[in-house]
């Protein structure tokens, strides 16, 4: 196997360890489970179905970095996301960051 599949493995066997964690232990909040799950979903299917091959692979390589990156901010800001009080408290411009950043690796 090579050091991909090897990287791989290591991620899909986190996200089932996490799973498990969610399911047997105590479930998180869902401001903050679900970009976490959201987050190891999208760095599978990047590592499973790159962009290309050559040059290409640095952009799958930045994308892998801006989800974690992403993710990093969901758990930094938990407390004040789960907090926050829709339509009264202002969304930051890292709000609004980090929700263009997803929806363009969605699309």
């Amino acid at each position: 196997m090579n050091a991909r599949k090897i990287l791989l493995t290591i991620l899909v066997l986190s996200w089932v360890a996490y799973q498990l964690y969610l399911a047997l232990i105590t479930p998180l909040h869902p401001l903050l489970q679900q970009p976490i799950h959201l987050v190891f979903a999208l760095l599978v299917v990047l590592w499973y179905y790159p962009i290309g091959k050559g040059y290409l692979r640095i952009l799958d390589v930045l994308l892998a970095v801006v989800l974690l990156g992403v993710g990093y901010y969901f758990i930094h800001e938990t407390q004040r996301l789960q907090l926050r009080i829709p339509y009264v408290d202002s969304t930051t411009s890292w709000d609004l960051a980090m929700m263009v950043v997803v929806v363009g690796i969605l699309l």
